[in-house]
């Protein structure tokens, strides 16, 4: 099987990580699971055992032959020749109807960002998202102030996250260059509109732009003392009810 570079894959060979990844996902036989970058179904199949279904998303057609092999005997397997950046079952219309939906995945590091992105702005989101990531991401996913990040902002509106275990490169094969990690991301009970979570994407971004940037030279220092924030702090040190703060007062001054 031809390992290609361009698409990030590292295929997870260490029972012992696949055992603690399973763990995590807590899948229930309730659960639809969507599983990103599924390669040859050795996750797929453990999927298969505990959960109601699972849509397997793999974009290797080379790899996808492979799969479809592997999984023919599980009825409640589906897989999909696709890219799930592109793939619409994802898209609001199609996730709307679908209760207990879980994403899982040892995805392409690549894509973790506009991934997250994409799962967390869809009008019906996972009730959870459990991925193996580089390690160094996952740190900023789960950051807190003083070392907080746009991307641990933005998850934490979405739901509660959590560094569960780090992977030594010799876990896959071929070896990342770097170390990974499991983190699982818990849904909370209420969240954002699907329109808010944009707004809060953009307002974010504003935030941790220039990070070295004392936020008075970002934001008018009025909307800053009005939510109790320092105007010489800098956005990593801002808690998230802070940034609530901000924005609501800001909106409100403007309008």
């Amino acid at each position: 099987m031809e390992i290609k570079k361009h698409l990030g894959q590292n295929f997870l060979l260490d029972k012992n990580v696949l055992l603690a990844f399973l763990s995590v996902a807590n899948i229930s036989p309730k659960d639809t699971v969507i599983e990103v970058g599924a390669g040859t179904g050795t996750i797929t199949k453990e999927l298969a055992k505990q959960a109601k279904e699972v849509l397997a998303v793999e974009i290797d057609k080379d790899i996808f032959l492979q799969l479809e092999k592997n999984v023919s005997d599980l009825r409640n397997v589906k897989i999909v020749n696709s890219d799930i950046l592109k793939f619409t079952r994802l898209d609001r219309h199609q996730t709307r109807q679908v209760d207990n939906y879980v994403v899982v995945g040892a995805i392409p590091y690549q894509i973790t960002s506009p991934l997250i992105h994409k799962l967390l702005t869809t009008e019906n989101p996972p009730k959870s998202v459990t991925f193996i990531i580089q390690y160094e991401v996952a740190k900023k996913i789960c950051a807190v102030p003083p070392n907080a990040t746009y991307l641990s902002n933005f998850v934490s509106l979405y739901g509660t996250s959590k560094l569960t275990k780090k992977i030594k490169p010799f876990a896959f094969n071929p070896r990342p260059s770097v170390n990974s990690a499991i983190i699982h991301i818990e849904k909370h009970k209420t969240l954002p509109a699907t329109d808010d979570m944009l707004k809060w994407s953009a307002f974010l971004h504003r935030g941790f732009k220039h990070p070295r940037k004392m936020l008075g030279n970002i934001f008018e220092k009025e909307y800053l003392l009005k939510a109790g924030i320092n105007p010489t702090s800098r956005a990593q040190e801002v808690m998230l009810e802070e940034w609530e703060k901000l924005r609501f007062n800001n909106e409100t001054i403007q309008q």
